[in-house]
């Protein structure tokens, strides 16, 4: 019963509750956002944590540029974009101060 106290507590903060939640909406939104297997193989490029992602290998030899939003401080996505896929980078970060 804890886990429904803390979710009374969060939709209390919003002027929500339990009651007025409509759980078919909800199954609803559950099923729009559920993972669905496209069939593309990915190919994981970056850091093996944060900053690494899955990417779809038909895509890499069909795009001259990346448009890279938020890049922080590591930028091995980019490089091996670069350098294992001849794809040039832009990135766009305006917490960052290092130029490359």
């Amino acid at each position: 019963m804890l886990i429904k106290v803390i979710i009374e507590n969060i939709l209390s903060y919003f002027n929500l509750s339990l009651s007025k939640i409509d759980f078919e909406d909800v199954k609803s939104f559950i099923n729009k956002i559920r993972v669905k297997d496209l069939n593309y193989q990915l190919v994981r490029i970056g850091e093996k944590n944060d900053g690494g992602y899955l990417v779809p290998k038909e895509i890499l030899n069909k795009n001259k540029y990346l448009l890279s939003a938020g890049v922080g401080n590591t930028t091995l996505f980019e490089q091996e974009f670069k350098n294992g896929y001849q794809i040039e980078s832009f990135m766009i970060d305006h917490s960052v101060d290092l130029v490359f």
